[in-house]
């Protein structure tokens, strides 16, 4: 048994996605908020009361750019691993499936309900989907697979991704996502709302009132509570539980407390609807200011995606 956040992956100002410049828009990765956790990306998935973008409207749009992403990732792997096999290499690792990286979103703080019933998140789990390390037969094994994989370490990528890369993209680098530079604008928007500002103002009060002074936003207050489970190291500028480590069953319950008094502020003050009003503006016009972008980048990806199930079926 392990203790883990269950739900921990913000996607919020500083932690949006982050494109390697060679890499296009198949690699991805995400950057930095949450440095100061003990357990920061512990576990991925939306955290418990993150506000995602609608179904509808530029949300869908931007939706459509993200969910392809992880499709031509996949070709591109798949097509790396018939060249390793084309090469006589018999050792290759077990491709796992491909997972989007998230739209941009602001965090919430969780209603009552999932306050009572998951707290932030944090549980226990059996690790049932934790899956065995692969482990090469030989490090003269490990070698060859890495050699052919990647060519022979120079400053450009090669071997078989590239390979595959070129066969998808038509080069080695694919097109740019402009997942990135969306969610900062949105971000950016988002902060400067002055009812959000106000809200938040009067729900730091109200979290103060309630034995909980120094918390800044949702986002904290999530950060804060991870501390109930792992109360070491520090969160520079942020405060931490004190009186820890606790039992299990007592971390446990802090936590469902805690989550209650934040659910509860966030009620009383009216900030999930500022929030939430908010961020549906920014993250719509950040989308139709970069319309012509976005469309750009689907096609591409579409052209990219078929170019390489062409040639998986070849």
């Amino acid at each position: 048994m392990s203790t883990r956040p269950r739900h921990f992956g913000l996607v919020t100002a500083g932690l949006l996605l982050t494109l390697a410049a060679c890499s296009g828009g198949d690699n991805p990765g995400a950057a930095g908020a949450t440095g100061d956790t003990p357990a920061a990306g512990a576990a991925s998935g939306a955290a418990t009361g993150a506000a995602q973008p609608a179904g509808q409207g530029p949300a869908a749009v931007l939706n459509e750019a993200i969910a392809i992403d992880p499709k031509v990732r996949d070709v591109v792997k798949r097509l790396s691993e018939e060249c390793l096999r084309g090469q006589g290499v018999t050792e290759i690792p077990p491709r796992k499936p491909e997972k989007s990286f998230g739209s941009p979103a602001v965090q919430f703080s969780p209603t009552e309900e999932e306050a009572k019933e998951v707290g932030y998140g944090y549980s226990e789990t059996s690790g049932e989907d934790e899956e065995d390390e692969f482990t090469f037969s030989s490090p003269a094994a490990e070698q060859r697979y890495i050699k052919a994989l990647s060519g022979d370490g120079g400053e450009e990528l090669g071997g078989c991704t590239k390979e595959a890369r070129v066969k998808v993209y038509g080069a080695v680098s694919g097109p740019r996502s402009p997942v990135t530079e969306i969610g900062e604008s949105a971000q950016r928007a988002y902060g400067s709302d002055r009812d959000v500002k106000a809200k938040l103002k009067s729900w730091r009060d109200c979290l103060a009132k309630a034995g909980h002074p120094g918390l800044v936003d949702p986002e904290d207050a999530l950060r804060y509570a991870q501390y109930f489970h792992y109360p070491v190291g520090s969160r520079p500028g942020g405060v931490v539980p004190e009186g820890g480590p606790w039992p299990r069953k007592t971390a446990r319950q802090k936590e469902i407390t805690f989550a209650l008094a934040d659910a509860g502020c966030a009620d009383s003050t009216g900030l999930r609807d500022a929030q939430q009003k908010a961020w549906d503006k920014a993250l719509g016009d950040a989308v139709d200011e970069r319309s012509a972008q976005v469309f750009g980048y689907i096609d591409a990806m579409k052209a990219a995606l078929e170019r390489g199930q062409r040639e998986l079926k070849g």
